[in-house]
Parts: C-alpha cells; sequence; structure tokens
C-alpha cells in the first residue's frame, strides 16, 4: 500500500498510509503547548502536553501542512501519490495585471502599492492560501484592501469576502481606510462592504463582511459556506479556540491570515497557523522598513527600578501587584510621561490595580489624559484615537489588552511599558504603536520600565532579560538607566 493524499475539504487532507507509516506520522505531527508544564491535566498525569496535527485513526490534517506532509513522507520512504482536488486546493491565479490597473488613494492623494505589498498580494493569490507576516505600518490593510478587490473584480461572481479583526475599532477603522483607497477609483464602499460587531447584523451581506470573530463564532457552519475567502487580519490571535472554530467552519477556497507578529519558537501556534491559511510569506521587516525611512527610526530605553532586598514571596502576579503599589514607581512613570515631548502611551496590564491609580496621578498633574480598557466602548476608542491623532502633547493610559493591537494613532512619540510581559506578540505589537510616521514625528522611542530585586532573581527582572533578546533579535537598538527606588513597605 502506498501512501495517499486525497482532500477532504478545504480545511483538511486525508493522508492513506500503511498503519506503521500512519503511526509514525502522528508522532512527527505533535507539538508540545506552549506552558504545558502548568496546565492541570498535565500535572494530574491525564495529558502528556501535546496536540496531535495528523490523526492516525482518520488520516486527516490541516491541508496547509501538506508540504510538511509530502517531507515526512519521502523521510519516511514513501513516494505519496495524489487523488484529483488536491493540487486544485493550492492553485489561484496571477493578480498583476489587475494590480496595475487598480488606481489607489490616501489623504486624497494618488498612491501605489509599494513592492512588498504588491508581491504579497501575488504571494496570497497565486496559491489560494498563505500566512502573510509583515510589521506593523507596513500596509497591511493596503493588503486587504488589494486582496479584495482583486477577488471580486477578478476571480469572484456571487461569492462573498469575510475579513475577521479583533476588535471593534478595528472594524470601523478598516473600513474608513478602503474609503481612502477608493476615493479616485469609483468603488462605492458601502454599497459594497457591510460591517457588523454583532451577531444580530448579518442580514442581507454585501460582498465584503468586515467582522469581528467575537461576532460569528458561534454561528452555525452552513453560514460560512456563502464566502469565498476568508482574510484574518492580526492572525497570530487565531490560535484562540473560537478563531480556530472559524477557521475550520469557513471552507472558503481563499484562505489567507497577515500579522506583524508571528512567533517562531511557539511550534504549536505557528504550526496551527500554517495548517489554517498556509505557508508563511514573510513580506518585509521593521529593520527594513526603518532603513527605507517607511516607519518611524525606534530606540529602547530600560529604565531599571534598583529595589535591593525586598524578600518577597510568592508567584509572578503577586510580584506585579507588588509592584503596582509602589508610589516611587508610579511617580516615575507619570513624571516621566509629563517630561517628555510629544505624545505619550503608557501601557499596563491591571486596570484596577494599576491603571486607575496611574490615571488619578496623572489627572491635573501637566498633559491631558485619555484612559482606555476593556470597559470604554468602541465609539469612545474611536473619539480617543481621532483626539489623540491631532494631539501635540497627551498622555494615553491604555491597557495591553485595548491598544497593544491594531489601533493605528500616527501621532505617538513615546510608549512606556508600565508593566512586564515576557509576551513576543505583545512586545512586538505594542512596539508597533510607535512606528506610524507623521508629518511631525519621525522617531519613537519605548521606556521599558523593568525591576530588579534580590541579586535579580525576581521573575519581571527575568523577563526584561527576555525582551531584550526580541530587541536584539528584531534589530532594535537599545540603553538602560539605572535609579534606585524604596519600597513603601
Amino acid at each position: 500500500m502506498v501512501a495517499v493524499i486525497s482532500k477532504a475539504d478545504n480545511v483538511y487532507i486525508r493522508v492513506n498510509a500503511p498503519r506503521e507509516v500512519r503511526s509514525a506520522l502522528e508522532t512527527q505531527f505533535a507539538r508540545f503547548v506552549k506552558g504545558y508544564r502548568f496546565q492541570p491535566k498535565y500535572k494530574e498525569g491525564l495529558w502528556d502536553g501535546k496536540i496531535r496535527f495528523y490523526s492516525a485513526t482518520s488520516g486527516l490534517i490541516y491541508a496547509g501542512l501538506i508540504h510538511d506532509v509530502i517531507e515526512q513522507l519521502q523521510a519516511l520512504g514513501e513516494k505519496p501519490t495524489f487523488e484529483d482536488g488536491v493540487k486544485e486546493m493550492f492553485k489561484g491565479f496571477d493578480p498583476s495585471e489587475y494590480l496595475d490597473s487598480l488606481e489607489l488613494s490616501a489623504h486624497g492623494n494618488r498612491i501605489e502599492f509599494r513592492d512588498y505589498q504588491k508581491a504579497a498580494i501575488k504571494a496570497a493569490l497565486k496559491q489560494s492560501r498563505r500566512l502573510i507576516q509583515s510589521p506593523t505600518s507596513s500596509g497591511k490593510s493596503s493588503v486587504i484592501y488589494g486582496i479584495v478587490r482583486t477577488l471580486l473584480d477578478v476571480e469572484f461572481d456571487r461569492e462573498k469576502v469575510l475579513v475577521v479583526v479583533p476588535n471593534i475599532s478595528l472594524v470601523n477603522q478598516l473600513k474608513a481606510d478602503f474609503k481612502d483607497y477608493s476615493t479616485m477609483n469609483g468603488w462605492d464602499v458601502e454599497a459594497n462592504v457591510s460591517v457588523s460587531t454583532s451577531k444580530d447584523k448579518f442580514v442581507k451581506l454585501r460582498n465584503v463582511l468586515i467582522t469581528t470573530w467575537q461576532s460569528i463564532y458561534k454561528l452555525e457552519r452552513e453560514w460560512f459556506d456563502q464566502f469565498g475567502a476568508l482574510i484574518v487580519d492580526e492572525v497570530h490571535l487565531a490560535t484562540a479556540k473560537s478563531l480556530v472554530e472559524i477557521g475550520k467552519k469557513c471552507q472558503a477556497r481563499y484562505r489567507i491570515g497577515l500579522s506583524g507578529s508571528i512567533e517562531s519558537d511557539d511550534t504549536t501556534s505557528e504550526m496551527t497557523l500554517r495548517g489554517l491559511f498556509g505557508a508563511k510569506y514573510v513580506a518585509t521587516t521593521t529593520k527594513d522598513l526603518m532603513a527605507e525611512g517607511t516607519v518611524a527610526q525606534l530606540n529602547v530605553v530600560g529604565v531599571q527600578c534598583q529595589w535591593g532586598h525586598i524578600g518577597l514571596k510568592g508567584d509572578y502576579q503577586h510580584e506585579i501587584k507588588w509592584l503596582a503599589k509602589q508610589q516611587m514607581r508610579n511617580d516615575l512613570i507619570v513624571n516621566k510621561a509629563n517630561e517628555l515631548e510629544g505624545n505619550v502611551l503608557i501601557l499596563f496590564s491591571l486596570v484596577e490595580a494599576h491603571g486607575k491609580v496611574l490615571q488619578k496621578m496623572a489627572d491635573g498633574a501637566g498633559k491631558e489624559v485619555f484612559f482606555v480598557y476593556g470597559g470604554v466602548d468602541g465609539e469612545e476608542r474611536e473619539r480617543i484615537r481621532k483626539l489623540a491623532e491631532s494631539h501635540k502633547g497627551c498622555i494615553i493610559l491604555a491597557s495591553y489588552q485595548t491598544f497593544s493591537t491594531g489601533i493605528n494613532i500616527r501621532n505617538i512619540n513615546h510608549i512606556i511599558f508600565a508593566s512586564p510581559t515576557k509576551s513576543f506578540t505583545r512586545v512586538i505589537q505594542s512596539i508597533g504603536r510607535g512606528l506610524r510616521t507623521s508629518e511631525r514625528k519621525t522617531h519613537c522611542t519605548v521606556w521599558d520600565v523593568f525591576d530588579e530585586m534580590d541579586g535579580g532573581k525576581n521573575y519581571t527582572y527575568k523577563h526584561f532579560l527576555e525582551r531584550v533578546e526580541i530587541y536584539i533579535k528584531e534589530g532594535f537598538e537599545y540603553d538602560v538607566q539605572q535609579l534606585e527606588l524604596k519600597a513603601n513597605d
């Protein structure tokens, strides 16, 4: 019996092979989940900590992993054959001629796709599924626009395009971007684009639906059948269970994910994304964009708070709660934000214990203060975004959850990390808030406040060392300033 690869649907392929080969594939395509050691089921011995992407019983595996499958079969001495329909799953078309004719605009001026943007659109449409990595401020919204317009005008007859974004603010922002790009080419965005932030608003959809994953993940599989293309922005979030369900329910042949931060070290998440959306394509890098002047020049200043011997007991959560209560540390953050020229974004983790404390301290102390967290509705966030965009000197106090992803404010001059984090995605996305340029802004500084106590044995000090590895990997210049602080108790 030889290995045979067949199409199960637009999400899965089936690999039929001898039992020993299927067993070997199941082992080869098993990956430890990040943080599995801390999971209760693992600790209780009920789970080995792995996700198995290939099932030896059903023979199913995500279609986007087909090249990995072929490679593993060949390593096992198998030369796979393909049934009808498999190769067609990865066939697209060349959009070059259409892209050259598509007239774009931005802020009332004629623009063109940058070379790397055009290359990313081609890579996505030629193979019908792609995972596009392109950093914040590289123009992912124009890439999405180019893909949508090309599919509707060249490839689709009655099929619709589903565009999924992480939050309400980005729904409205992306539609506004579409209008901006269409000013000179006459495409009627109102007639072609539906937006929704609620599962109750899906009546008479137009050719494109822009929505959040929260609005659609519980809908029946049949509802997704109207879409010929699934496009997910900030796709690094798609490893969440609800977003994976959307990827499985939607049988669209064109499957495209975009992100500025796909963590290759997290092999389980990376394999899930490639499986659902296809092979990864790196459009450009932040380092290259800085070199050509497309994004702001960035430097990182580590502000090292030295506490001496504290003898703090407890876990990571206990440590960050303790830090949030320290008056000298909070004074440092608020005073720094008021001293710096231009707009300052302060990012924090704990809303009640830290964010609202900083807000109370900052109000009336100098610059105008805007406060954003999960409890602020989408319209208010958009109002704050527009105000900050035109402001020359304000403080935006925001939780990582609301401002680390996707929010587009070109006029941020400084970012202060008020709370520690070691998440690659959160660090890169947060830095991305400061990379956009404007007429009066070409540089941005990140002030990474970190803490050393008890000889550097504390959690948050170790997390800073992990952030330094990210800065080095991404090519960001960084320096460290040291300050001695005294604890409240």
